[in-house]
């Protein structure tokens, strides 16, 4: 066995006293991921450290040719590495906890502010984006043969969505993103729109854009499309609910879920939502205004969906629309029990803005905003793919505890330590990897929350100050 599945073979069987687990032994095998996952885990991580330390990286993602070509603190891994790492902070006290942690070597003093935001200037933000989507190919194409992906009827459940986020108030801000104005006198607040095509059921975002305020669906033609395949049944909001998205989906592999609004919408749903049926087959015709754009795109202009009618508990109506028309293989209780998934992308904005803090940008400057909105949705892919062995460790153990709830590792406490081993992951030698990989995991073992199924909470009305205090003090405890 090698040595990283020696290490984690412990972890799982509790013979670590680091880990202190008392489920009895040994543990069934059956409740076991297999073996060959924590190789798995180890190939994941040695190409990331790959990528980053690559001279092609550095070449291709340096602003200028003379970029990173003398011998500094900052040199192109320790900066990618730093630009990860509590961008939160004050720059300085950010240097100091890197220095803390080895990211600057045998270095007895933390580099200046001065020369992290000189030297953050030469490395560009699509190093980030180019960074995910190798980390998301990767998961794809090398952990479903190890049983290690969750999928619905074998496919993926992506989501769209998007999210505000406020912004640094500055001049170049002001011409790159959108101005927000209300009811009161001002110059406004500077705000830019966040777009995630998220994976359900693996929880990690698969593609990222931020631009300016538009309509969500402009994202998703521009952005998303090239991510969504045969093997992809992707989920949206009623903000999605226009004909054009329906007629580009259609015309592309995979499948759609939309909610639509039962009420002044298309003229089948209003019919349908009105009248007895609860599950039929209709044709939706392309709306007057939407023609040009789906005649200029060569999407269809007629698209066969199945409407399905879903009553919630308080007695409201929603219809969802669909492409997936067999019922007998996708019943209606299947398409709800999906939208209700559409959650998650939802919760994982939530975690985007409070756990790791995103609208706390490290400088006022376009480039430097991109690369920490880029920089923390690697973080997030990082975190589920590299956690996916102690996740399902997690699981295993509470369920031959036989625990009321099963367990999985808790992001809001994975977080901080994922930032605080980047280093030693990452930067020091590759002969050390496993030994690193070993402890990161053994400290997520007590990092543990419960998953407890069908929860409902009534939803607050909050007074303007109440909000704030809820988001400046509650959210970051959670």
């Amino acid at each position: 066995m090698k040595p990283l599945q020696e290490g984690l073979a412990s972890y799982f069987l509790g013979e670590s006293s680091i880990v202190g687990i008392d489920c009895p032994l040994p543990l069934p095998q059956d409740t076991l991921p297999p073996l060959s996952l924590e190789d798995v885990t180890t190939q994941f991580l040695r190409a990331m450290r790959d990528f980053l330390h690559a001279p092609e990286t550095t070449e291709t993602y340096r602003v200028n040719p003379t970029d990173f070509t003398r011998k500094r603190s900052f040199m192109f891994p320790r900066l990618a590495i730093s630009l990860l790492s509590d961008h939160a902070k004050a720059a300085q006290n950010r240097l100091t906890d890197l220095l803390a942690r080895g990211v600057f070597g045998d270095a007895t003093m933390s580099p200046t502010a001065s020369a992290f935001f000189q030297a953050r200037a030469k490395i560009q933000s699509e190093l980030f984006v180019d960074w995910a989507d190798l980390a998301v190919n990767f998961f794809y194409a090398n952990y479903p043969e190890n049983g290690f992906t969750t999928t619905w009827h074998g496919r993926h459940l992506f989501a769209a969505d998007c999210s505000i986020l406020n912004l640094p108030d500055n001049p170049d801000t002001r011409a790159t993103f959108s101005i927000h104005h209300n009811q009161l006198p001002g110059d406004g607040t500077v705000q830019a729109q966040a777009s995630f095509l998220y994976d359900l059921l693996n929880e990690f975002p698969v593609h990222a854009a931020l631009g300016k305020k538009q309509a969500e669906k402009q994202f998703l033609f521009n952005d998303h499309v090239p991510y969504l395949n045969a093997s992809v049944v992707s989920v949206y909001d009623m903000g999605y609910a226009d004909s054009a998205v329906i007629s580009c989906l259609s015309a592309i592999p995979g499948d759609f879920i939309i909610r639509v609004p039962p009420q002044h919408s298309f003229n089948v749903v209003e019919t349908f939502a009105n009248g007895p049926a609860t599950d039929e087959v209709v044709t939706l015709s392309v709306s007057s205004h939407q023609k040009a754009l789906v005649s200029a795109r060569q999407w269809p202009e007629q698209v066969t969906v199945r409407l399905v009618k879903v009553v919630l508990p308080s007695g409201e109506v929603e219809v969802l629309m669909t492409s997936l028309l067999d019922k007998d293989t996708y019943p209606a209780a299947d398409i709800a029990w999906v939208y209700f998934r559409r959650w998650g992308v939802e919760t994982a904005f939530n975690r985007f803005k409070h756990q790791l803090e995103v609208e706390c940008f490290s400088s006022g400057k376009v480039p430097n905003i991109k690369q920490d909105f880029h920089a923390t949705v690697f973080l997030q892919v990082l975190e589920t793919i590299l956690n996916k062995v102690q996740d399902s460790a997690t699981r295993a153990v509470s369920k031959c505890k036989q625990n009321k709830y099963e367990y999985h590792v808790k992001k809001a406490g994975s977080y901080p330590w994922l930032i605080a081993n980047l280093s030693k992951l990452f930067l020091e030698k590759a002969q050390t990897l496993s030994k690193h990989l070993i402890t990161y995991l053994g400290q997520l073992w007590r990092q543990t929350s419960p998953i407890r199924p069908n929860r409902h909470f009534e939803r607050s009305h909050l007074t303007p100050t109440k909000k704030l205090n809820y988001n400046l003090y509650f959210k970051k405890r959670t």
